[in-house]
């Protein structure tokens, strides 16, 4: 499988790629492990792994499982460990696309190509230098893709393979909710239903793995589900005009709570005679502390702990507030959507916080790359508008329309391609419903409850987009296919 070809290219492109970054002088941005809410605090993770894992009820807990393995291990660097892992998420995927396209295509320009320019985009040298979920995530959801290509060889050991990495996507990122894997559950139940039995005792053990998360945050947090932040999501997608009319005249339905940006320390919601706490949570420090020990280092903001016990109650009060301005007001709910649905598709170099340095150091290479300041002049020199928010005047505005045209390419694609099979979804490869599934349910999950990190969503599902599109298009429109 592995030519002394395919080796000296994979090699060769590789070396390029870490004299780029070395000539530009990318950070790997280890810092954040520290600043991120959704990780519990760094000594926590190194000296109590698994009791923080077992009341930390914020976020899942694959992620901070992996970086309290990575923090406690005593042989490397955290720092150097975790940029090895990062990095190799992305060699991974590179090798990955170069073997699945050289399956598919005798194409130089697919199989050689198409794997550089993900693994040289600017997309990825940001997001596999942030050491977050955000990378990790695509990096399972490619493997998924990946799995399902090959599940005819051996439907029990892919599937199995398939449905562990949902599940460890499910519990590394709340984005991602159990309904997702149901419906897959569903769908492979009853695609393969005269497989019920392999595909039953393939499912068994990721199934499991999100069952006890889901029945230990009911039994000790009185929730079902595998994290609680849903709350203050939803408060970034409403509608906060006339906030204070709003309030009175709800005659005390909607919380005064909702005058206060999240995520804040609990004493900012409390005053001091009110924050109280059972003996029980008294024993666990990850419950009843403030703030994590790196507070003195980056400060309140980046040092909240959410997983003190009051942020349970604080959520369902946000989440509350949030459906109340929903239902009464719509449209304005409804106005921010369409924004959170730019926001969706907007470049993601230009996401923010988090990535501020590496964007920096690449603006020349993002020029260079995407053409970007070129488009810019161009667009300028035939009409100069006012661009709204969430779209900035200092990006081209063909920038939000390049993913946007991107997306409907595969919806399209994947449309021909159920029409070539007489609109019968079981005659569509599981890759490719896979692949639909998931675009159409992180842009509605990210639209409907996410007003400021929908591009980093879109982050998530990117490689395999770009993976599945070009299999579509060499489907629809190669004749030397190789894959029917």
């Amino acid at each position: 499988m592995f030519s002394k070809y395919d080796i000296s290219i994979i090699l060769l492109v590789i070396f390029l790629k870490f004299i780029l970054i070395n000539f530009i002088g990318i950070v790997f941005e280890y810092e954040w492990i520290y600043q991120m809410w959704h990780f519990i605090d760094i000594e926590y993770l190194k000296n109590d792994l698994l009791s923080s894992l077992y009341y930390f009820h914020y976020q899942p807990p694959v992620f901070n499982l992996f970086l309290g393995l990575v923090l406690k291990q005593g042989i490397f660097s955290p720092e150097k460990l975790l940029f090895f892992i990062f990095h190799g998420m992305t060699i991974l995927m590179f090798i990955g696309m170069h073997f699945y396209y050289r399956s598919i295509t005798n194409s130089k320009i697919v199989y050689l190509l198409l794997p550089a320019l993900f693994l040289f985009s600017p997309q990825t040298i940001i997001y596999e230098n942030w050491p977050i979920y955000t990378w990790s995530s695509s990096f399972i959801i490619l493997m998924g893709y990946f799995c399902l290509n090959r599940i005819h060889e051996n439907i029990k050991v892919y599937t199995f393979l398939f449905f562990l990495l949902i599940s460890l996507l499910i519990l590394s990122r709340s984005a991602f909710h159990p309904i997702y894997y149901i419906f897959f559950v569903s769908y492979f139940l009853f695609r393969y239903r005269k497989e019920l039995r392999k595909i039953a005792l393939s499912i068994i053990i990721p199934t499991l793995l999100i069952l006890v998360v889901m029945l230990k945050n009911k039994a000790e947090f009185g929730f079902y589900g595998v994290g609680s932040g849903l709350g203050f999501s939803l408060f970034k997608i409403v509608s906060k005009k006339k906030l204070d009319i709003k309030i009175e005249e709800s005659e005390g339905k909607l919380d005064e709570i909702m005058k206060i940006t999240p995520v804040k320390s609990i004493s900012t919601y409390y005053d001091s005679d009110e924050i109280m706490y059972t003996e029980k949570h008294k024993k666990i420090p990850l419950l009843v502390n403030e703030f994590k020990s790196s507070r003195d280092t980056y400060g309140d903001e980046y040092s909240v702990n959410l997983g003190n016990i009051h942020y349970l109650k604080l959520a369902k009060r946000y989440q509350e507030g949030a459906f109340y301005l929903i239902k009464k007001y719509p449209l304005e709910y409804l106005e921010r959507v369409s924004k959170a649905l730019i926001m969706f598709f907007k470049p993601s170099w230009d996401h923010g916080f988090g990535v501020e340095t590496n964007k920096t150091k690449l603006k020349n290479y993002i020029d260079f790359f995407y053409l970007e300041n070129l488009r810019l002049k161009i667009e300028n020199a035939f009409y100069e508008v006012r661009k709204p928010w969430p779209l900035r005047k200092e990006i081209a505005l063909s920038s939000y329309l390049l993913m946007p045209f991107f997306y409907l390419i595969c919806i399209l694609l994947f449309i021909n391609r159920l029409k070539s099979c007489s609109f019968n979804l079981f005659k569509v490869q599981d890759k490719y419903i896979f692949s639909i599934v998931t675009v159409i349910y992180l842009v509605t999950v990210s639209s409907l409850v996410e007003l400021a990190e929908n591009d980093r969503y879109r982050v998530m599902i990117d490689p395999m987009v770009f993976v599945a599109v070009v299999s579509l298009v060499l489907l629809n429109f190669e004749r030397k296919l190789k894959v029917k």
